[in-house]
């Protein structure tokens, strides 16, 4: 009986031990499986913003000063390009002092610094190149303000009805998906990833710019034209969603490549928008007559 005993108290530890070893196996073999999912789990929704996030004082200031310098830009263009046909230098004199002397300044240099108004019998005396600056930076402002909750209100819709994955791609940003794709695989091969990206990513902003053109289009319409429903789904509309959403994907997303090839992130912003404003609207040309042969 003792050696029975013995035998069954051996037995017993024996299987113990077996069973300790394995529930360690078991919880080493989770604590791996847990980690390894823990490194390579993603993160989506990083560059998600706030829907109103942009209703704020700072926002409203960075677009008045945004579009009150390129409506300066354009009024200084309007007047070289006058100076260029005038070739007499009192004429050339009075342009520049109407483009840098516009109001307040100009009533302070003839009613508190003493100098002189102009004659007025010059031909350009009604050439103002500030004309309509207020109301041109105003709805400039107001159509950016528009673009950006629209897009907003599309990101919510795309969380609403679409899964986290499908909506990432949708709103991550471009900037700095090129610097984390740049930090994993290097500026070169990142850069051939940022085309498709950037054709994902830039979606819904070019579609929330095409509402809002459509929405301004229906509510001014076209003076010389008689609104056509059948020529609108039939031309105008195909047209538009190809030279504000087709062109303009693939312009920025060629650009955005390059730009991530040069140096990820800044350089992909900046190639992204040059190419945006440069070689888009000779594309959308392009797109135009096109559509104006078809007539």
């Amino acid at each position: 009986m003792l050696i029975k005993f013995r035998n069954f108290t051996t037995i017993n530890v024996h299987i113990k031990s077996f069973e300790l070893a394995s529930g360690s196996a078991k919880m080493a073999a989770i604590l791996a499986l847990s980690t390894l999912g823990k490194q390579n789990s993603k993160v989506y929704l990083k560059d998600k913003v706030d829907t109103y996030q942009h209703v704020s004082t700072a926002y409203g200031k960075s677009r008045l000063i945004f579009n009150g310098a390129l409506y300066t830009l354009l009024a200084i263009k309007k007047t070289l390009e006058t100076a260029i046909e005038v070739d007499d230098e009192e004429k050339e004199t009075e342009l520049f002092r109407k483009l840098c002397n516009p109001y307040i300044v100009e009533w302070t240099l003839t009613n508190c610094l003493g100098f002189e108004k102009s004659s007025g019998e010059s031909d350009i005396v009604d050439f103002n190149p500030w004309e309509g600056f207020h109301n041109n930076v105003t709805y400039a402002c107001l159509i950016d303000f528009s673009n950006t909750q629209i897009q907003r209100w599309y990101e919510e819709l795309a969380l609403k009805y679409m899964t986290s994955q499908t909506c990432d791609k949708l709103i991550k940003s471009v900037s700095n998906s090129a610097i984390r794709k740049a930090e994993r695989f290097g500026s070169f091969t990142a850069a051939t990833f940022m085309f498709q990206t950037t054709v994902k990513a830039q979606f819904l902003p070019c579609s929330a710019q095409f509402t809002v053109s459509q929405l301004v289009y229906f509510y001014y319409g076209k003076s010389d034209e008689k609104f056509s429903i059948v020529r609108y789904l039939g031309r105008d509309l195909p047209k538009e969603l190809i030279k504000r959403i087709g062109v303009r994907l693939v312009v920025m997303g060629a650009g955005a490549a390059i730009g991530t090839a040069v140096k990820p992130g800044t350089g992909t912003t900046i190639a992204l928008l040059a190419t945006d404003f440069l070689v888009t609207p000779i594309a959308c040309n392009v797109v135009e007559s096109i559509f104006e042969g078809e007539k």
